[in-house]
């Protein structure tokens, strides 16, 4: 095998072993992203759906599924080498940030404002965000999120 094609499949292996480990591919953080995505893009839609569950939908599946997806990429980006880097420690520290960062961009003052400008100057995305407090009762899936880390295994096992 040449150098060339030894470096590619090692590097493929990495990418597959990483895969295999990610917290986002549990079953129910792909159920959240697509009660997100049906959300947005047909239950807003749609006028027989009540309109206090569209709104509230996207919060309880994005909050849920955001503590996974942030955890899966400090996790590449730290190489597992820290020592802070452990499992459990790591994903209470994502969670609290999550839930910190949703409830100053939830409740109406300077906290919102403060979040919602560095989320413009941090994202290469347009960013709004409403400031109502009844979207709190979306922070009751962290605690599940907790839960589901610490029980349950991700859905591909280690290669």
């Amino acid at each position: 095998m040449t150098p060339f094609l030894e470096r590619v499949s090692q590097a493929a292996f990495r990418i597959f072993h990483a895969l295999a480990q990610a917290q986002m591919l549990r079953v129910s953080c792909l159920a959240a992203l697509v009660v997100v995505a049906l959300n947005d893009h047909v239950f807003k839609e749609m006028p027989a759906v009540p309109r206090a569950f569209a709104n509230k939908a996207s919060d309880f599946g994005g909050l849920y599924f955001f503590p996974f997806l942030c955890y899966d990429i400090m996790t590449v980006l730290m190489a597992s080498a820290s020592p802070f880097c452990k499992r459990p420690r790591l994903f209470l520290c994502v969670l609290v940030a999550t839930g910190l960062v949703f409830l100053g961009a939830k409740i109406p003052g300077w906290s919102h404002f403060i979040v919602v400008e560095v989320a413009r100057v941090v994202s290469p995305f347009p960013v709004f965000a409403v400031a109502d407090l009844t979207d709190t009762v979306a922070l009751v899936v962290l605690p599940l999120a907790w839960w589901v880390f610490r029980c349950t295994e991700p859905m591909a096992g280690p290669i």
